[in-house]
């Protein structure tokens, strides 16, 4: 964040952390984080709050989001604690003053036909948690419990019904789960300590050491082995293949559920396909195949195929990361007919053409 300020941008934090689940506060207690930036980086602070009716825009279609920005407010003279109650003050006061002009209602209307506000408030709630697709079921529901907050750590995240999306092993994401929000100091420090031990399994990096932060584990995925030509790869409509049995250019592409980037490309490549009637690359006799070292659901993945209208592209190579590095989402490895891996990269592909000339280099 101080590197962003310090190139003439602006940093937006939401100081609360969380939704606002409770139906007595109007703003809940503040995280530390953007004072601590204002102080450490003399830059001021500057209060946005936002108000919206009726947030799902079931009842009023024409939902308008009300806006105030504030003037700045400088926290450089201020304690930690004075400039948080400052803040929240303000936002509360402004929530306040747009509720009173903007959000008056009935008491019919406020429950909404249900008998009691708390049953209204719950059936908002469920609405509310109902509008993502991912619910991170500990901290977002729970985050309420007197619990321990840092030692145990969960390899996963959550479906809607608290049940795990993916086998402990099988995602590189640390969710904390034991986490009390009656001590955000104590829980700042320890998640942003980079010696704290339930970091110990990945790769820590610096200005002196810029590679990227993935989990360390496998091998450097260079070289075909046996192991992986043969590895089964599998289609949502479960038919397998793999890597020997197929005889062309292949071009390998990683990806998963949760990589935007990886689908920005898969798009483009089908839009293309659609547009043109076929692709630059299978044009030039290189096949794509896109495997998810990671994928169980193939219901899931066959909702993303027809999101993307990539029918035929999609592969679960489940486990495959367990043996080789495939961390990096997406990356692209060209392959020849031989089986040898002549072309890698982990970049932002936004032109094809790169694969079809590194195959050229390679045949002449």
């Amino acid at each position: 964040c101080k590197k962003v300020l310090e190139h003439g941008s602006d940093v937006i934090i939401f100081t609360e952390g969380v939704w606002n689940k409770s139906p007595e506060k109007l703003v809940l207690d503040l995280y530390p984080g953007a004072y601590n930036l204002a102080k450490s980086t003399g830059y001021k602070i500057v209060p946005i709050t936002h108000y919206i009716k009726d947030p799902a825009g079931i009842k009023d279609k024409n939902n308008k989001i009300h806006t105030v920005i504030d003037d700045p407010i400088d926290v450089s003279n201020m304690s930690k604690e004075e400039a948080l109650a400052t803040i929240r003050d303000n936002h509360a006061t402004w929530l306040y003053y747009m509720m009173d002009k903007y959000g008056r209602t009935t008491r019919d209307e406020a429950l909404n036909g249900f008998a009691t506000s708390d049953e209204a408030w719950e059936e908002e709630l469920r609405r509310r948690r109902s509008t993502v697709t991912r619910y991170d079921n500990e901290i977002e529901i729970l985050f309420n419990k007197e619990i321990d907050f840092i030692e145990n750590v969960k390899w996963q995240e959550m479906k809607l019904d608290g049940t795990p999306m993916y086998d402990k092993d099988e995602y590189a994401i640390c969710r904390y789960t034991n986490l009390s929000f009656e001590n955000k100091d104590t829980e700042f420090v320890n998640i942003f300590n980079e010696n704290n031990p339930v970091y110990t399994m990945f790769e820590h990096c610096n200005d002196t050491n810029p590679s990227k932060a993935y989990v360390v584990k496998g091998k450097e995925f260079t070289v075909l082995t046996n192991e992986i030509l043969e590895w089964n790869l599998v289609n949502s409509d479960k038919d397998t293949t793999n890597l020997k049995n197929e005889n062309s250019w292949i071009l390998l592409v990683t990806w998963y559920e949760g990589c935007s980037a990886c689908k920005t490309w898969i798009a483009n490549y089908t839009k293309e396909k659609k547009e043109k009637g076929f692709s630059e690359l299978e044009k030039n006799g290189i096949k794509v195949i896109c495997i998810n070292p990671f994928a169980k659901d193939f219901s899931r993945m066959r909702k993303t195929e027809e999101l993307l209208n990539a029918k035929g592209l999609l592969y679960s190579a489940n486990g495959l990361h367990k043996v080789i590095d495939l961390y990096r989402f997406p990356s692209y490895y060209l392959i020849s007919p031989n089986k040898e891996i002549v072309f890698s990269t982990s970049s932002i592909i936004k032109d094809n053409q790169i694969f079809v000339e590194e195959m050229q280099k390679h045949l002449h």
